[in-house]
């Protein structure tokens, strides 16, 4: 499952949809691996939903298969971190993978 939330929508609106994606994945014990775009998991979507839904909690502190990417500007890597969720707080476990961003990519995020 992927949560691929963000670009012209409110930031109020996504976070209530990746509350509620996660709130559902929950519901159904939903075995899968998770993946959080970039923008989810900068901005601490699933964070947020945990910490107001301990259903949402407990079903992420008992995973291990949340991935997300990450980017590295002043390195210039991108990664897909593997996350866990220990008390509704979102953390590193490891880097699942890194690689080099290319200028084009560095030049992008150094805009935002």
């Amino acid at each position: 499952m992927a949560l691929l939330f963000g670009g012209q929508v409110a930031d109020e609106v996504n976070a209530a949809s990746v509350r509620n994606t996660l709130a559902e994945l929950a519901g159904v014990n939903y075995p899968g691996a998770i993946f959080l775009h970039l923008t989810v998991s900068a901005k601490k979507w699933a964070e947020q939903a945990a910490t107001q839904d301990k259903a949402i909690a407990a079903y992420l502190a008992g995973k291990s298969n949340v991935y997300a990417l990450a980017v590295n500007v002043e390195q210039g890597k991108g990664m897909v971190n593997q996350l866990s969720f220990k008390d509704g707080k979102q953390n590193v476990s490891r880097v699942a993978f890194e690689t080099a961003l290319n200028d084009g990519f560095v030049g992008l995020f150094k805009r935002r």
